[in-house]
């Protein structure tokens, strides 16, 4: 395949002389190969990515197809889609039409079945692109109260396989056919349904996520409050590192003087709790005014670069009542154990869920199994961080034990009064202390918020994965 690529991105300009030209020369050693079809495909497609279309400007336009002289039978499939401009929610009750969202791409008849390509997003990106009208609360953890300077972005190269025979069950959540049967599908769905779907992509699908809560990329909060959640597969769920960023709409909106200090700089990061539970990602938003918020997700393998996997638009009518704002602010490693704490040889939690509830001066025992060096240097230590407690006050009420017996690392920890804690771990190497995990502690946490025991009975260990 690799062979193949590089012969279509390296094609001679003489080969486009001709279908016939172009055909000998893309297909060199594919006659016979098991894959023939769907070679034939990619090679078309990755040469067509390196053409400029401006080279071919001058020329009388061929009555030739790649249908005919590539023997593949092709339909160009119209319809709409969600990309460019286009924001979560968009086509919904906005007075937008179909108009605004026109598409077209290809299906192409491949061993007895239709294949789906998307050969303009194989081959180009829209780099840079940023929808004006949105003020963001916060990016990497840290606040930006920053109004997003609009930017149209520019196209440029790319090779995006994905779009080279998608799933369609994926490919959906994306582009809409104007007839049915091009979804592909047993149970296609219709444009209403098409516009209301989460608005998801690709390095979603490529992680292996599923959505778990309201499958709508337009949320309504209820009491200022909305849950997401995504999971990921069991077996690589402990590799995953998700992450996200939290936009406001920029209106008119009057911000009362007690609603001000939520939107100060040091509270914008702990307005969102990003809550693991073995395999589920929960990120609990509690919104303290009333407005249009976004929320864009990003996801890849713990400690690379987080590529963009889907984004919610949120309607908030009412601001949440009695707000608190969290008590820390956890960044990337978030609320749960995960990859930081199977780095510092923190295996098999005692509680996978990030959220746990607890009692007022009543003792709470959370476990993890370690290894030999942990136990020799000492180096787990775990602190209470409430709001309004000072964390000096607060560290008689947590200790950490080390079993070497039994191998076990047992912090122990109660709360003194109601409301919401942090109980955060860290590792001590080298004269540096590293967060590699955290609890959200409450009170006051209601049973919707709390896992199934499915999710919370999960727990995960790489040295039996």
């Amino acid at each position: 395949m690799n062979e193949i690529d590089t012969r279509a991105r390296e094609a001679p300009s003489t080969c486009a002389s001709s279908f016939e030209n172009l055909k000998n020369y893309l297909l060199n050693g594919v006659a016979g190969h098991e894959n023939e079809g769907k070679l034939t495909v990619r090679a078309i497609v990755i040469w067509l990515g390196e053409q400029n279309p401006d080279d071919f400007a001058d020329r009388t336009p061929s009555r030739d197809t790649p249908e005919g002289e590539f023997g593949l039978k092709c339909v160009k499939v119209p319809g709409v889609s969600k990309a460019g401009d286009y924001q979560p929610g968009d086509g919904i009750n906005d007075g937008s039409s179909d108009k605004d969202h026109r598409d077209t791409w290809a299906t192409v008849f491949i061993d007895k079945r239709w294949e789906i390509v998307h050969s303009y997003w194989v081959c180009k990106s829209l780099v840079g692109f940023k929808a004006g009208g949105w003020i963001k609360l916060e990016d990497h953890g840290k606040s930006v109260l920053k109004k997003v300077k609009e930017s149209v972005g520019v196209l440029r190269k790319a090779f995006k396989e994905y779009y080279i025979f998608p799933d369609p069950q994926e490919f959906v959540h994306r582009c809409h056919p104007d007839e049915d049967k091009w979804q592909l599908s047993k149970k296609p769905i219709d444009r209403k349904s098409f516009f209301q779907m989460p608005y998801l992509f690709p390095t979603f699908f490529g992680l292996g996520l599923k959505m778990v809560s309201n499958k709508s990329c337009l949320l309504k909060s209820t009491d200022g409050e909305v849950i997401i959640e995504i999971q990921a597969p069991i077996k690589n769920a402990n590799t995953i590192d998700l992450w996200y960023e939290l936009y406001l709409k920029d209106g008119k909106e009057e911000i009362g003087e007690n609603i001000k200090g939520f939107l100060e700089a040091e509270n914008i990061p702990k307005l969102v709790a990003m809550l693991r539970c073995g395999d589920v990602w929960r990120f609990k938003i509690s919104l303290p005014i009333k407005g249009t918020f976004k929320l864009c997700c990003y996801g890849g393998p713990h400690k690379s670069t987080l590529s963009r996997i889907a984004e919610f638009r949120i309607d908030n009518h009412a601001p949440k009542k009695h707000f608190h704002i969290l008590p820390f602010n956890p960044g990337r490693v978030g609320f749960g154990p995960g990859p930081a704490a199977t780095e510092a040889n923190l295996f098999t939690p005692s509680h996978s869920d990030g959220l746990v509830s607890i009692q007022p001066k009543t003792k709470l025992e959370i476990t993890f199994t370690t290894i030999k060096r942990v136990f020799e240097n000492k180096s787990i230590v775990a602190l209470l961080h409430n709001n309004d407690q000072d964390s000096k006050d607060l560290e008689r009420h947590v200790r950490v034990e080390m079993i070497r017996k039994t191998s076990m690392v047992v912090i122990q920890t109660e709360v003194p009064r109601e409301g919401e804690y942090a109980l955060t771990i860290y590792s001590c190497q080298k004269q540096e202390s590293i967060n590699v995990c955290n609890y959200l502690l409450s009170t006051v946490v209601s049973k919707p918020e709390l896992s199934s025991d499915l999710s919370s009975g999960l727990i995960f260990d790489p040295r039996f994965n």
